[in-house]
Protein backbone atom coordinates (compact mmCIF):
# COMPACT_ATOMS: atom_id res chain seq x y z
CA UNK A 1 0.00 0.00 0.00
CA UNK A 2 1.38 3.49 -0.97
CA UNK A 3 1.80 5.47 2.23
CA UNK A 4 -0.47 8.04 1.15
CA UNK A 5 -3.21 5.83 1.47
CA UNK A 6 -2.99 6.16 4.92
CA UNK A 7 -4.58 9.96 4.90
CA UNK A 8 -8.10 10.60 5.16
CA UNK A 9 -10.57 13.54 4.28
CA UNK A 10 -11.83 13.46 7.67
CA UNK A 11 -8.02 13.52 9.25
CA UNK A 12 -7.26 16.23 6.74
CA UNK A 13 -10.37 18.12 7.52
CA UNK A 14 -9.47 18.25 11.73
CA UNK A 15 -5.70 19.14 11.01
CA UNK A 16 -6.90 22.10 8.67
CA UNK A 17 -9.12 23.09 11.50
CA UNK A 18 -6.61 22.65 14.14
CA UNK A 19 -4.48 24.76 13.09
CA UNK A 20 -7.09 27.70 11.29
CA UNK A 21 -9.16 27.76 14.98
CA UNK A 22 -6.48 27.40 17.66
CA UNK A 23 -3.89 29.69 15.50
CA UNK A 24 -5.86 32.12 14.00
CA UNK A 25 -3.92 31.08 10.94
CA UNK A 26 -1.48 33.34 12.12
CA UNK A 27 1.08 30.21 12.32
CA UNK A 28 0.40 29.23 8.85
CA UNK A 29 0.40 33.38 7.18
CA UNK A 30 2.53 36.01 6.08
CA UNK A 31 2.41 39.13 8.30
CA UNK A 32 -1.08 40.42 7.37
CA UNK A 33 -2.15 38.03 5.77
CA UNK A 34 -6.03 36.00 5.98
CA UNK A 35 -7.57 34.00 3.59
CA UNK A 36 -11.38 35.03 3.19
CA UNK A 37 -14.15 32.30 3.13
CA UNK A 38 -17.20 34.55 3.50
CA UNK A 39 -18.33 36.81 0.87
CA UNK A 40 -16.63 37.82 -2.75
CA UNK A 41 -15.55 41.45 -2.49
CA UNK A 42 -12.10 44.04 -3.21
CA UNK A 43 -9.30 41.39 -3.73
CA UNK A 44 -10.87 38.47 -3.52
CA UNK A 45 -12.48 35.82 -6.57
CA UNK A 46 -14.19 32.70 -6.50
CA UNK A 47 -11.96 29.80 -5.47
CA UNK A 48 -13.93 26.89 -5.06
CA UNK A 49 -16.54 24.39 -3.45
CA UNK A 50 -15.53 21.99 -0.55
CA UNK A 51 -17.87 19.77 1.30
CA UNK A 52 -19.14 20.83 4.66
CA UNK A 53 -17.75 18.79 7.34
CA UNK A 54 -18.79 19.40 11.27
CA UNK A 55 -17.48 22.70 13.21
CA UNK A 56 -17.91 24.80 9.73
CA UNK A 57 -19.72 28.50 9.93
CA UNK A 58 -23.61 27.25 8.23
CA UNK A 59 -23.25 30.83 6.89
CA UNK A 60 -20.38 29.92 4.63
CA UNK A 61 -22.64 27.22 3.09
CA UNK A 62 -23.42 27.65 -0.95
CA UNK A 63 -27.20 26.76 -0.67
CA UNK A 64 -27.59 26.68 -4.49
CA UNK A 65 -24.22 24.22 -4.90
CA UNK A 66 -25.63 22.21 -2.03
CA UNK A 67 -29.21 21.79 -3.77
CA UNK A 68 -27.33 20.78 -7.38
CA UNK A 69 -24.94 18.22 -5.40
CA UNK A 70 -27.15 17.23 -2.47
CA UNK A 71 -24.46 17.65 -0.30
CA UNK A 72 -23.80 20.90 1.86
CA UNK A 73 -21.06 22.33 0.11
CA UNK A 74 -18.95 25.33 1.50
CA UNK A 75 -17.87 28.68 -1.03
CA UNK A 76 -14.43 29.79 -0.52
CA UNK A 77 -12.77 32.72 -1.96
CA UNK A 78 -8.71 33.46 -2.79
CA UNK A 79 -7.76 36.14 -0.82
CA UNK A 80 -5.07 38.19 -3.39
CA UNK A 81 -2.68 38.59 0.19
CA UNK A 82 -3.07 34.98 0.33
CA UNK A 83 0.58 33.32 0.77
CA UNK A 84 3.12 31.67 -1.72
CA UNK A 85 4.65 28.25 0.10
CA UNK A 86 6.72 26.18 -1.33
CA UNK A 87 7.24 22.87 0.37
CA UNK A 88 10.72 21.53 -0.28
CA UNK A 89 10.92 17.78 0.34
CA UNK A 90 14.40 15.46 0.18
CA UNK A 91 13.87 12.60 -1.78
CA UNK A 92 17.79 11.82 -1.77
CA UNK A 93 19.12 8.06 -1.15
CA UNK A 94 19.28 8.59 2.44
CA UNK A 95 15.31 9.17 2.96
CA UNK A 96 14.59 5.74 2.09
CA UNK A 97 16.28 4.20 4.90
CA UNK A 98 14.22 3.02 8.01
CA UNK A 99 10.45 3.80 6.33
CA UNK A 100 11.69 7.79 6.90
CA UNK A 101 10.20 8.55 3.03
CA UNK A 102 6.64 7.21 4.00
CA UNK A 103 6.51 9.57 6.76
CA UNK A 104 8.00 12.56 4.79
CA UNK A 105 5.49 12.19 1.64
CA UNK A 106 2.38 11.54 4.22
CA UNK A 107 3.47 15.42 5.93
CA UNK A 108 4.09 16.65 2.20
CA UNK A 109 0.93 16.33 1.36
CA UNK A 110 -1.19 17.04 4.49
CA UNK A 111 0.34 20.19 4.81
CA UNK A 112 -0.36 20.58 0.79
CA UNK A 113 -4.04 20.21 1.55
CA UNK A 114 -4.17 22.48 4.61
CA UNK A 115 -2.62 25.15 3.13
CA UNK A 116 -4.91 24.92 0.16
CA UNK A 117 -7.79 24.93 2.24
CA UNK A 118 -6.81 27.48 4.02
CA UNK A 119 -7.00 29.27 0.46
CA UNK A 120 -2.79 29.46 -0.14
CA UNK A 121 -0.91 28.49 -3.14
CA UNK A 122 1.72 25.76 -2.70
CA UNK A 123 4.26 24.76 -4.74
CA UNK A 124 6.41 21.39 -4.35
CA UNK A 125 10.15 21.22 -5.24
CA UNK A 126 11.33 17.44 -4.86
CA UNK A 127 15.14 17.62 -4.27
CA UNK A 128 18.18 15.65 -3.90
CA UNK A 129 21.74 17.54 -4.89
CA UNK A 130 19.23 19.46 -7.47
CA UNK A 131 15.38 20.01 -8.22
CA UNK A 132 14.49 16.59 -10.28
CA UNK A 133 10.73 17.51 -9.70
CA UNK A 134 8.83 20.31 -9.56
CA UNK A 135 4.82 21.36 -9.54
CA UNK A 136 4.93 25.20 -9.63
CA UNK A 137 2.27 27.56 -7.37
CA UNK A 138 -1.27 26.71 -7.64
CA UNK A 139 -4.20 26.12 -5.39
CA UNK A 140 -7.86 24.69 -5.37
CA UNK A 141 -8.61 20.84 -5.67
CA UNK A 142 -7.23 20.38 -8.75
CA UNK A 143 -4.20 21.15 -8.07
CA UNK A 144 -4.04 19.41 -4.90
CA UNK A 145 -4.26 16.14 -7.18
CA UNK A 146 -1.76 17.27 -9.16
CA UNK A 147 0.11 17.46 -5.88
CA UNK A 148 -0.63 13.70 -5.06
CA UNK A 149 -0.51 12.15 -8.41
CA UNK A 150 3.31 13.76 -8.46
CA UNK A 151 4.31 12.16 -4.72
CA UNK A 152 2.69 9.11 -5.47
CA UNK A 153 5.36 8.19 -8.24
CA UNK A 154 8.02 9.87 -6.37
CA UNK A 155 10.48 7.67 -4.75
CA UNK A 156 13.62 8.30 -2.99
CA UNK A 157 16.89 7.90 -5.39
CA UNK A 158 18.67 4.37 -4.87
CA UNK A 159 22.24 5.89 -4.44
CA UNK A 160 24.12 8.98 -5.15
CA UNK A 161 22.73 12.20 -5.61
CA UNK A 162 23.66 14.31 -2.52
CA UNK A 163 21.16 16.64 -0.16
CA UNK A 164 21.50 20.53 -0.93
CA UNK A 165 18.96 22.49 -0.40
CA UNK A 166 20.25 25.44 -1.96
CA UNK A 167 19.78 23.88 -5.40
CA UNK A 168 15.85 24.97 -4.60
CA UNK A 169 16.44 28.84 -4.26
CA UNK A 170 16.04 29.57 -7.72
CA UNK A 171 12.62 27.90 -7.53
CA UNK A 172 11.42 30.11 -4.50
CA UNK A 173 9.61 33.60 -4.65
CA UNK A 174 11.44 36.31 -2.72
CA UNK A 175 9.34 36.72 1.21
CA UNK A 176 7.34 33.32 0.59
CA UNK A 177 7.29 30.52 3.56
CA UNK A 178 8.96 27.64 2.76
CA UNK A 179 8.81 24.01 4.39
CA UNK A 180 11.64 21.71 4.46
CA UNK A 181 11.62 18.44 5.03
CA UNK A 182 14.65 15.82 5.31
CA UNK A 183 16.41 13.62 7.54
CA UNK A 184 19.21 16.41 6.91
CA UNK A 185 22.04 14.07 6.85
CA UNK A 186 24.88 16.39 5.11
CA UNK A 187 28.00 16.76 6.55
CA UNK A 188 26.43 20.99 7.41
CA UNK A 189 22.89 19.83 8.46
CA UNK A 190 21.94 22.20 5.27
CA UNK A 191 22.81 25.13 7.53
CA UNK A 192 23.41 26.58 3.94
CA UNK A 193 20.48 26.53 2.27
CA UNK A 194 18.29 27.15 5.46
CA UNK A 195 20.72 30.69 5.76
CA UNK A 196 19.96 31.50 2.16
CA UNK A 197 15.74 30.71 2.60
CA UNK A 198 16.02 33.17 5.40
CA UNK A 199 17.52 35.99 3.27
CA UNK A 200 14.35 35.37 1.09
CA UNK A 201 13.09 37.39 4.31
CA UNK A 202 9.77 34.66 5.42
CA UNK A 203 8.88 32.10 8.07
CA UNK A 204 10.86 29.22 8.08
CA UNK A 205 10.04 25.15 8.89
CA UNK A 206 12.17 22.52 9.07
CA UNK A 207 10.90 18.98 9.61
CA UNK A 208 13.26 16.81 10.53
CA UNK A 209 12.91 12.93 10.04
CA UNK A 210 14.86 10.66 11.33
CA UNK A 211 15.22 6.73 11.64
CA UNK A 212 16.72 5.43 15.22
CA UNK A 213 16.53 1.84 12.76
CA UNK A 214 18.99 3.14 9.97
CA UNK A 215 21.79 0.87 11.57
CA UNK A 216 21.84 -2.49 12.34
CA UNK A 217 22.17 -4.26 15.84
CA UNK A 218 25.15 -5.98 16.40
CA UNK A 219 25.95 -9.27 14.38
CA UNK A 220 28.29 -10.64 11.68
CA UNK A 221 30.27 -8.68 9.02
CA UNK A 222 28.38 -5.97 6.64
CA UNK A 223 29.11 -3.71 3.73
CA UNK A 224 28.21 -0.35 4.24
CA UNK A 225 27.27 2.24 1.79
CA UNK A 226 26.98 5.93 2.12
CA UNK A 227 24.34 6.21 -0.12
CA UNK A 228 24.93 9.59 -0.87
CA UNK A 229 28.49 9.35 -2.20
CA UNK A 230 28.22 6.16 -3.05
CA UNK A 231 31.72 4.78 -0.79
CA UNK A 232 31.85 1.55 0.67
CA UNK A 233 33.10 0.12 3.94
CA UNK A 234 33.48 -3.22 5.70
CA UNK A 235 32.63 -3.71 9.03
CA UNK A 236 31.73 -5.96 11.44
CA UNK A 237 29.14 -3.62 13.86
CA UNK A 238 28.90 -4.20 17.58
CA UNK A 239 26.13 -3.08 19.92
CA UNK A 240 28.77 -0.34 21.12
CA UNK A 241 28.69 0.81 17.70
CA UNK A 242 24.84 0.98 17.41
CA UNK A 243 24.60 2.63 20.85
CA UNK A 244 27.32 5.20 19.52
CA UNK A 245 25.73 5.58 16.61
CA UNK A 246 22.40 6.85 18.29
CA UNK A 247 24.16 9.14 20.55
CA UNK A 248 25.74 10.74 17.46
CA UNK A 249 22.29 11.36 16.04
CA UNK A 250 20.87 12.73 18.83
CA UNK A 251 23.35 15.17 19.14
CA UNK A 252 22.99 16.21 15.67
CA UNK A 253 19.45 16.42 15.99
CA UNK A 254 20.11 18.38 19.06
CA UNK A 255 22.77 21.06 17.38
CA UNK A 256 20.76 21.16 14.33
CA UNK A 257 17.22 22.45 17.04
CA UNK A 258 19.51 24.71 18.17
CA UNK A 259 20.64 26.26 15.21
CA UNK A 260 17.52 26.41 13.87
CA UNK A 261 15.68 27.90 16.93
CA UNK A 262 18.70 30.63 17.49
CA UNK A 263 17.77 32.24 14.02
CA UNK A 264 13.91 31.56 14.34
CA UNK A 265 13.90 28.72 11.88
CA UNK A 266 10.53 26.73 12.98
CA UNK A 267 11.64 23.15 13.66
CA UNK A 268 10.67 19.76 15.17
CA UNK A 269 11.69 16.61 14.49
CA UNK A 270 9.83 13.11 14.08
CA UNK A 271 10.61 9.10 13.70
CA UNK A 272 8.11 6.78 11.23
CA UNK A 273 6.84 5.26 14.40
CA UNK A 274 4.85 8.54 14.92
CA UNK A 275 1.23 9.37 13.08
CA UNK A 276 1.65 11.73 10.51
CA UNK A 277 -1.23 14.12 12.06
CA UNK A 278 0.69 14.30 15.52
CA UNK A 279 4.02 14.91 13.86
CA UNK A 280 1.85 17.99 12.08
CA UNK A 281 0.43 18.77 15.27
CA UNK A 282 3.41 18.56 17.24
CA UNK A 283 4.92 20.67 14.82
CA UNK A 284 2.80 23.91 14.98
CA UNK A 285 2.89 23.59 18.58
CA UNK A 286 6.63 24.70 18.39
CA UNK A 287 5.93 28.34 17.19
CA UNK A 288 6.42 29.84 20.08
CA UNK A 289 10.23 28.53 20.43
CA UNK A 290 10.67 29.74 17.39
CA UNK A 291 10.01 33.00 17.46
Amino acid sequence: MHPLEALNEQELGQLTRIADHLFNTRLLLAPGHRPNRMRAGFGVEFLDHREFVPGDDLRDIDWRATARSRHPKIRRYWDEAAADWTICLDHSASMGSGDKWALAVQCAAALAYLLIHLDHRVAILLFSGQVDQRVPLGRGSNHYARVLQTLRKTTPLTSGGGSDLRACIPHIKRRSPVFVISDFLVEDGMRPGLDRLRLLGDRIHALQVRADNDFPDGGDEMTLMDVESGETLAVTPTETDRKHFKLTLDAFSASLENYCHRRHIQFSHATPDIPWKTVLTQHFHTRGRAS
